[in-house]
């Protein structure tokens, strides 16, 4: 079984002068995949060890495939309003890309 350390995901905001939001994650797409959080200390402290592994094991197009299929959830379990709580202006939210590199 392989064990990883679970980092944090790293998330940057940027307003652009069109109003243009830029949200840039970077996170493990396996540990995102598989739901695995900083409540863990390493990988195989979680349910989903053996899942986190599989996806270690796949090539940049497999888990870009796993995540395509992820996608949807994931931008729905993400939230970004514009104005005060009062306005609830829910902004749409979508993934321009994914950068995957090679394992190793």
């Amino acid at each position: 079984m392989l064990a990883d350390v679970v980092k944090p995901a790293l998330v940057e905001i940027n307003v652009e002068k069109n109003k243009t939001v830029n949200i840039e994650v970077r996170a493990s797409i396996e540990a995102l995949l598989t739901g695995i959080n900083a409540q863990y200390k390493n990988t195989k402290q979680s349910p989903n060890a053996e899942q986190y592994d599989v996806y270690r094991k796949m090539s940049s197009a497999e888990l870009q495939s796993s995540f395509e299929k992820f996608k949807q959830p994931f931008l729905q379990s993400v939230s970004l309003q514009a104005g005060t709580t009062i306005d609830n202006n829910k902004v749409l939210l979508t993934v321009e890309s994914v950068d995957i590199p090679p394992p190793g």
